[in-house]
Protein backbone atom coordinates (compact mmCIF):
# COMPACT_ATOMS: atom_id res chain seq x y z
CA UNK A 1 0.00 0.00 0.00
CA UNK A 2 1.11 3.45 -0.60
CA UNK A 3 0.06 5.19 2.45
CA UNK A 4 -3.65 5.84 1.07
CA UNK A 5 -4.34 2.37 -0.06
CA UNK A 6 -5.02 1.61 -3.88
CA UNK A 7 -8.73 1.36 -3.48
CA UNK A 8 -11.12 3.43 -5.18
CA UNK A 9 -14.58 4.36 -3.46
CA UNK A 10 -17.49 6.45 -4.18
CA UNK A 11 -16.84 9.98 -4.70
CA UNK A 12 -13.33 9.29 -6.44
CA UNK A 13 -12.55 10.57 -9.75
CA UNK A 14 -12.10 7.99 -12.80
CA UNK A 15 -11.11 9.15 -16.12
CA UNK A 16 -12.48 6.08 -18.42
CA UNK A 17 -9.85 6.82 -21.44
CA UNK A 18 -10.52 5.77 -25.27
CA UNK A 19 -9.56 6.41 -28.76
CA UNK A 20 -12.96 7.46 -29.74
CA UNK A 21 -16.43 6.84 -29.47
CA UNK A 22 -16.97 5.45 -33.21
CA UNK A 23 -19.34 2.44 -34.22
CA UNK A 24 -17.60 -0.67 -31.99
CA UNK A 25 -18.58 -3.32 -29.24
CA UNK A 26 -15.29 -2.06 -27.50
CA UNK A 27 -16.78 1.82 -27.64
CA UNK A 28 -20.09 0.77 -27.15
CA UNK A 29 -18.94 -1.57 -23.31
CA UNK A 30 -16.31 1.50 -22.78
CA UNK A 31 -19.87 3.94 -22.46
CA UNK A 32 -21.63 1.51 -20.28
CA UNK A 33 -18.38 1.57 -17.90
CA UNK A 34 -18.29 5.18 -17.74
CA UNK A 35 -22.35 5.04 -16.49
CA UNK A 36 -21.82 1.90 -14.35
CA UNK A 37 -19.06 3.59 -12.90
CA UNK A 38 -21.14 7.50 -12.44
CA UNK A 39 -24.22 5.26 -11.15
CA UNK A 40 -22.27 3.33 -8.53
CA UNK A 41 -21.33 7.11 -7.14
CA UNK A 42 -17.67 7.60 -8.65
CA UNK A 43 -16.88 11.33 -10.18
CA UNK A 44 -16.06 9.91 -14.33
CA UNK A 45 -14.90 11.60 -17.07
CA UNK A 46 -14.65 9.50 -20.31
CA UNK A 47 -11.43 11.26 -22.18
CA UNK A 48 -11.25 10.78 -26.15
CA UNK A 49 -8.23 11.86 -28.36
CA UNK A 50 -11.22 13.07 -30.46
CA UNK A 51 -15.17 13.16 -30.11
CA UNK A 52 -15.97 14.63 -33.45
CA UNK A 53 -17.44 13.12 -36.46
CA UNK A 54 -17.48 9.50 -36.68
CA UNK A 55 -15.57 9.11 -33.29
CA UNK A 56 -18.87 10.56 -31.87
CA UNK A 57 -21.09 7.48 -32.75
CA UNK A 58 -22.13 6.87 -28.99
CA UNK A 59 -22.13 10.39 -27.63
CA UNK A 60 -25.71 10.44 -27.59
CA UNK A 61 -25.95 7.43 -25.00
CA UNK A 62 -23.85 9.89 -22.75
CA UNK A 63 -26.31 12.44 -22.69
CA UNK A 64 -28.57 11.87 -19.70
CA UNK A 65 -26.12 10.41 -17.65
CA UNK A 66 -23.80 12.21 -15.39
CA UNK A 67 -20.24 11.43 -17.14
CA UNK A 68 -18.42 14.35 -18.07
CA UNK A 69 -16.67 14.74 -21.06
CA UNK A 70 -13.47 16.01 -22.42
CA UNK A 71 -12.16 15.59 -26.14
CA UNK A 72 -8.75 16.06 -26.12
CA UNK A 73 -8.70 17.33 -29.65
CA UNK A 74 -9.82 20.28 -28.57
CA UNK A 75 -6.11 21.44 -26.62
CA UNK A 76 -4.15 23.82 -28.40
CA UNK A 77 -0.86 23.71 -27.79
CA UNK A 78 -0.27 26.32 -25.98
CA UNK A 79 -3.54 24.81 -23.21
CA UNK A 80 -0.83 21.57 -24.01
CA UNK A 81 2.40 22.80 -22.38
CA UNK A 82 0.40 24.94 -19.53
CA UNK A 83 -0.95 21.82 -18.20
CA UNK A 84 2.03 19.55 -18.54
CA UNK A 85 3.73 18.63 -15.43
CA UNK A 86 7.27 18.60 -14.71
CA UNK A 87 8.91 15.70 -15.33
CA UNK A 88 12.13 14.30 -15.12
CA UNK A 89 14.04 12.21 -18.06
CA UNK A 90 10.68 12.40 -20.20
CA UNK A 91 12.89 12.28 -23.12
CA UNK A 92 14.70 9.55 -21.92
CA UNK A 93 11.36 7.69 -21.07
CA UNK A 94 9.91 8.49 -24.78
CA UNK A 95 13.97 7.16 -26.04
CA UNK A 96 14.24 3.93 -24.86
CA UNK A 97 10.31 2.94 -25.29
CA UNK A 98 10.10 4.16 -28.78
CA UNK A 99 6.93 5.86 -28.32
CA UNK A 100 6.44 7.17 -31.63
CA UNK A 101 3.41 9.16 -30.59
CA UNK A 102 5.11 12.27 -28.84
CA UNK A 103 2.49 14.45 -29.78
CA UNK A 104 -0.68 12.47 -28.14
CA UNK A 105 1.19 11.85 -25.33
CA UNK A 106 1.71 15.08 -24.52
CA UNK A 107 -1.88 15.79 -24.97
CA UNK A 108 -2.42 12.80 -22.57
CA UNK A 109 0.18 14.05 -20.02
CA UNK A 110 -1.75 17.40 -20.08
CA UNK A 111 -5.13 16.01 -20.00
CA UNK A 112 -4.34 13.72 -17.16
CA UNK A 113 -2.40 16.53 -15.54
CA UNK A 114 -5.67 18.50 -16.05
CA UNK A 115 -8.53 16.14 -14.72
CA UNK A 116 -6.37 15.09 -11.77
CA UNK A 117 -7.93 11.74 -11.86
CA UNK A 118 -7.25 9.08 -8.69
CA UNK A 119 -7.34 6.16 -11.34
CA UNK A 120 -7.68 6.04 -15.22
CA UNK A 121 -8.93 3.01 -17.04
CA UNK A 122 -7.63 3.29 -21.10
CA UNK A 123 -9.18 0.39 -23.79
CA UNK A 124 -7.33 -0.74 -26.70
CA UNK A 125 -3.44 -1.18 -28.28
CA UNK A 126 -2.02 2.99 -28.98
CA UNK A 127 -4.51 4.45 -25.62
CA UNK A 128 -3.65 1.42 -23.51
CA UNK A 129 0.19 2.16 -23.89
CA UNK A 130 -0.08 6.04 -24.06
CA UNK A 131 -2.70 6.25 -21.03
CA UNK A 132 -0.45 4.08 -19.23
CA UNK A 133 2.17 6.18 -19.72
CA UNK A 134 0.70 9.72 -19.57
CA UNK A 135 -0.92 8.65 -16.32
CA UNK A 136 2.51 7.37 -14.29
CA UNK A 137 4.11 10.79 -15.90
CA UNK A 138 1.17 12.49 -13.63
CA UNK A 139 1.80 10.77 -10.52
CA UNK A 140 -1.48 8.15 -11.30
CA UNK A 141 -0.64 4.85 -9.59
CA UNK A 142 -4.01 3.40 -10.14
CA UNK A 143 -4.35 2.44 -14.10
CA UNK A 144 -6.09 -0.10 -15.76
CA UNK A 145 -5.86 -0.98 -19.11
CA UNK A 146 -7.65 -3.61 -21.46
CA UNK A 147 -6.21 -6.09 -23.37
CA UNK A 148 -8.05 -8.45 -26.44
CA UNK A 149 -7.85 -11.94 -26.26
CA UNK A 150 -4.67 -12.84 -26.70
CA UNK A 151 -1.25 -11.87 -25.87
CA UNK A 152 0.41 -8.53 -27.05
CA UNK A 153 3.28 -10.40 -28.95
CA UNK A 154 1.15 -11.81 -31.14
CA UNK A 155 -1.34 -8.70 -32.26
CA UNK A 156 -0.72 -8.24 -36.01
CA UNK A 157 -0.73 -4.74 -36.00
CA UNK A 158 1.49 -4.37 -33.35
CA UNK A 159 3.97 -1.57 -33.49
CA UNK A 160 7.81 -1.83 -31.90
CA UNK A 161 7.38 0.36 -29.63
CA UNK A 162 4.17 -1.25 -28.15
CA UNK A 163 6.03 -4.16 -26.76
CA UNK A 164 8.50 -2.20 -25.18
CA UNK A 165 5.60 -0.14 -23.49
CA UNK A 166 3.64 -3.86 -22.70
Amino acid sequence: TDGEGFELKPGDHIVVQTHGLPAGGAERQWVYLAQALDKAGYRVTLAAFSLNGDKAHYLPLLTHSGVHLFDASKMDEIEIFRNLPPIPHMGVVIKATGIECVEELLRLTAAFNLLKPKAVLAQLDDTNLLSGVAARFCGIRRIGVSFRNYNPTHFWFAQDWHLSCY
